[in-house]
């Protein structure tokens, strides 16, 4: 099963700094990123112009459970705002869903970043 939120927060900080600070945290030891990647935009971009994204890719083995779990991420910097998409998902062979419980840890790590939940709304902001 696949858990997925958005977060956001008011802020102009650097990219490569809020990986680092993901890639470092201690909720997230014992897996490894397999992706961290900061794409800019360029004409082929299908972001504004002057946006940045980071991606994220996250997998943890869970051997004596035969359980793996996975989380991706991505961050867009859109103007003083960051909004970050997170899935998280488990697979395994016995009845422990490690996807649920990550996803609470995940989260948590955003919110210690000054992150907060939001809902997107269905349809996009008209620009000015």
């Amino acid at each position: 099963m696949a858990y997925q939120f958005h977060m956001k927060k008011r802020s102009s900080d650097d990219l490569r700094e809020v990986m680092e600070s993901i890639q470092n945290c201690k909720e997230l030891i014992g897996g490894k990123f397999v992706c961290s990647e900061v794409i800019q935009n360029d004409e082929s971009a299908l972001m504004e112009t002057g946006s940045k994204a980071a991606l994220l890719c996250y997998e943890r083995n869970y051997r004596s459970q035969y359980n793996i779990l996975l989380v991706t991420i991505m961050i867009m910097q859109e103007d003083v705002y960051q909004n970050a998409l997170i899935v998280v998902s488990g697979a395994g062979q016995n009845t422990y869903d490690p996807g649920r419980s990550f996803a609470e840890r995940v989260k948590s790590v955003f919110e210690e970043m000054g992150y907060e939940e939001y809902t997107p709304s269905a349809e996009p902001a008209e620009k000015e």
